[in-house]
């Protein structure tokens, strides 16, 4: 279970990240046929009946993940619904104006998503205008790019204290402009992965790295690759004994942790086609 965070904000970040650019003009000329293909997996939490908290969305060249933050279940509140809305909403204004928007709609669905609750949140569009992949991050989910067997760009993670991610949502002080905000360039052959914190929480970048060379190798479609990261990420969970990056993060924190941590694990897979 992750906390909730009531009362005053803490110091948010606010920063826009770019990585390593292209010098050449051919990359801008060859951006108008380029598209994200994705896939999808979506595990619940082993011991929750299949219902999760998790939530996402694809649309076009955009797409997100949300994580509902299970502390609102002792106050009697559904944490699914919130997540669940959140995405919805942004995905409909994603529609409405466009991937370049992606952060916008984002904070449009913020604005105006009535259910009690609270969620972190990880968004990215292809904006063709800008020939980059722009987003936000808001939390300890998040998303990264990788190019040739490399993480190129990866977003930071947003804690107020250990457990309590950065959150939108009822009480929370929170705000999109908190979250920390990307622009990226993109190859063609780039993939990228968006993913809750129960994959970032249960699987090293190591790991997960082999597991996309794996898939590069066998020529495994994004969906098909999604589902096999998911499925790993949550055999890692349910091994006691493994030191997990939750367990490494817990350990520096104070407390004593050791094996995986139970979670739902939402993984969205992106390739960068022609």
């Amino acid at each position: 279970m992750r906390y909730s965070f009531f009362g005053n904000r803490l110091v948010g970040t606010f920063s826009k990240k770019y990585c390593p650019q292209r010098k050449d003009n051919t990359w801008s000329i060859l951006s108008r046929w380029i598209h994200l293909q994705w896939g999808v997996s979506e595990l619940p939490h082993p011991d929750k009946s299949g219902k999760g908290e998790d939530a996402y969305f694809v649309q076009d060249n955009a797409a997100g993940v949300f994580d509902g933050v299970g502390g609102w279940e002792s106050k009697g509140v559904d944490p699914s619904l919130y997540p669940n809305e959140l995405a919805k909403k942004t995905a409909e204004m994603v529609k409405l104006k466009g991937p370049c928007h992606v952060v916008e709609a984002l904070e449009y669905a913020a604005q105006h998503t009535s259910a009690v609750g609270s969620s972190t949140a990880a968004v990215v569009g292809y904006c063709k205008e800008k020939d980059r992949l722009v987003g936000l991050n808001l939390g300890d989910s998040g998303f990264l790019q990788i190019r040739n067997g490399t993480v190129l760009c990866r977003t930071t993670e947003q804690q107020h204290f250990f457990n309590c991610p950065f959150q939108l949502g009822t009480g929370s002080r929170n705000v999109v402009q908190d979250g920390e905000f990307i622009e990226w360039s993109l190859e063609i052959g780039d993939t990228l992965i968006l993913g809750t914190d129960g994959l970032f929480d249960n699987m090293k970048m190591d790991e997960l790295l082999e597991l996309i060379a794996e898939g590069d190798e066998a020529g495994q479609s994004p969906s098909v690759l999604a589902h096999r990261i998911a499925q790993t990420a949550m055999e890692f969970s349910m091994d006691e004994n493994k030191t997990s990056p939750f367990a490494e993060m817990a350990n520096e924190a104070g407390f004593i942790f050791l094996g995986g941590k139970r979670d739902d694990i939402t993984v969205i897979v992106g390739k960068v086609k022609e």
